[in-house]
């Protein structure tokens, strides 16, 4: 039930009129998630010759500066209910033989109930000395992540379950955030199941008391890292899992020089290959592991051959791509360069396999010697 102003005002003057001693005990400070119930306790004594006058709970950084929850007035059973603190919301309960107080709390909220909850008592003798007496709980009330989120500079945030596109060898940065919760996270990141380091951690407390945790890691994309999962998971509580979120990497493979092979029908050409004056010669350009399929061209003296055959891979992973040039050598192709070029659209340069013609002389015939140099890149 609730009491007049009038009321209260009586019970203050009856209050400076009383006097007492004894002893509050309460229970541990309480840890409880926001929203759900939780109940504290309160044991208390009076000294013989004293005599019980009033138990309360109140809310407060401090006895003076709080305030009055409900209370139970000599030996009265149901409590009086103050201010905002319904008994809806608040149940005051005691039991009076075994001096026991109880306030349970049917959902507590962050907002309101992260304080200090106190049991207070006044206790008094016919002297009319007054003794008050109290002791405080500590309510502290865990907010868990509602939400967690991944993003990029490049892209934004990421819905659950995102593609994040790469290219082998960048380096790419996430960040981790979530937002509202009490106490701040602790994060830990995870790519095809194997741990990140990350590179930093961040905790901002809003206006609303809340924080708002974020961790951020880089990646230096590999092709093992080609649909793989990259997972943030955050929690603010022993024991929880907390929340977590994933993004599937796409990595683009371009081709390297290490990747690229040129041989003809003999074999991988090595130093050098004997070609026939007016005798058409194949060459095979094989590009390994690239994604998508590389695509390959051919220069004569940095002209480009069309007349060219390639077979691209197939798949959405890592495939090998060929491609075969017929060329027939002629006396002023002495000294010529032969070049195979392989790039895909990610490609920041294109990688080329490099021989040289050089044409002797035997005869009535003409062998040429094709000369072999080291693959190199050039710029796209």
């Amino acid at each position: 039930m609730k009491m007049s102003g009038l009321l209260l005002f009586i019970v203050g003057i009856l209050f400076k009129e009383s006097c007492g001693q004894g002893t509050v005990t309460v229970s541990p400070d309480v840890t409880a998630d926001n929203g759900s119930p939780t109940t504290l306790s309160c044991t208390y004594t009076v000294d013989n010759n004293y005599l019980l006058y009033n138990l309360e709970w109140r809310r407060g950084k401090s006895v003076r500066g709080s305030f009055r929850i409900a209370d139970f007035v000599t030996d009265v059973d149901q409590p009086i209910y103050y201010s905002n603190f319904s008994s809806s919301e608040y149940t005051a309960s005691r039991d009076k033989i075994n001096r026991v107080a109880l306030l349970a709390i049917a959902s507590v909220r962050f907002q309101d109930d992260s304080e200090l909850f106190w049991c207070n008592i006044q206790v008094y003798t016919s002297s009319g000395s007054v003794t008050q007496i109290s002791d405080s709980i500590e309510v502290i009330v865990t907010v868990p992540p509602g939400s967690i989120t991944i993003s990029d500079h490049e892209t934004g945030t990421y819905p659950g379950g995102g593609t994040s596109y790469l290219v082998e060898g960048e380096s790419h940065q996430y960040r981790c955030v979530v937002p509202d919760i009490n106490p701040a996270a602790t994060f830990s990141w995870t790519v095809g199941g194997r741990s990140l380091t990350a590179d930093s951690n961040n905790d901002v407390i809003g206006s609303n008391g809340l924080t708002t945790s974020s961790s951020t890691t880089t990646i230096t994309a590999e092709a093992r890292n080609d649909g793989e999962m990259l997972q943030c998971q955050a929690s603010n509580k022993d024991g929880h899992d907390g929340v977590s979120t994933t993004v599937v990497l796409d990595v683009k493979v371009p081709p390297k020089a290490s990747s690229m092979s040129l041989f003809d029908s003999s074999g991988p050409l090595e130093d050098q290959v004997d070609v026939i004056e007016q005798t058409a010669h194949t060459f095979t350009c094989r590009v390994e592991g690239t994604k998508p399929a590389a695509t390959i061209k051919w220069y004569l003296d940095d002209v480009e051959q069309t007349a060219a055959t390639t077979t691209p891979g197939v798949g959405t992973g890592l495939v090998d791509t060929e491609s075969h040039w017929t060329f027939t050598p002629q006396r002023v192709n002495h000294r010529n360069t032969v070049k195979c070029e392989a790039n895909t659209v990610e490609s920041c340069w294109s990688y080329d396999g490099k021989s040289t013609i050089a044409m002797a002389y035997h005869g009535a015939g003409s062998r040429g010697k094709l000369e072999i140099s080291d693959d190199q890149k050039v710029p796209k």
